[in-house]
C-alpha cells in the first residue's frame, strides 16, 4: 500500500477483515481490490461480499488463496462464461474456443470450430 501511495495511485488498506463490519464503505469509489495474505474461514464470503458491493470491481489476490476449498466456494465467471476448477486443477470450460462479436459485444462463439 506503501508503494502505490508513493507512486500516486490511491490506496486504503485493511490490514484483518471481520465479516461482521460491513464492507460496502471501504469499496467505494475503488477500482480493484487486492487480497494479500492466507485464506481464512471467512475468505469465500468475504470475495462474494466484494463481488456483491461492487460487481465491477476488479478482485486480484496473492497465489496465497490459490487452494481448492476456497476456488470451489467461489467458482468463478469470466468472459468466457462459467467455470470451476476440477480435481486435476482444470477449468471445466472448453481447453479451446474462440470469441467473436456480435452485435458490438464479444461473445463466445459457440459455431462449429471444425468449420474454421
Amino acid at each position: 500500500a506503501e508503494a502505490a501511495k508513493a507512486r500516486g495511485i490511491e490506496t486504503r488498506s485493511r490490514p484483518v477483515w471481520d465479516h461482521a463490519e460491513g464492507i460496502a464503505h471501504d469499496v467505494e469509489g475503488a477500482e480493484a481490490v487486492l487480497y494479500v495474505g492466507v485464506p481464512g474461514p471467512g475468505t469465500a464470503a468475504l470475495w462474494r461480499d466484494l463481488h456483491t458491493a461492487d460487481p465491477a470491481l476488479w478482485l486480484l489476490a496473492t497465489d496465497g488463496i490459490a487452494v481448492d476449498w476456497v476456488v470451489r466456494a467461489i467458482d468463478a465467471d469470466s468472459v468466457l462464461g462459467r467455470y470451476s476448477i476440477d480435481d486435476d486443477g482444470l477449468t471445466t470450460s472448453p481447453a479451446s474456443g474462440r470469441l467473436a462479436i456480435a452485435d458490438g459485444e464479444l461473445v463466445w462463439d459457440r459455431g462449429d470450430p471444425a468449420a474454421g
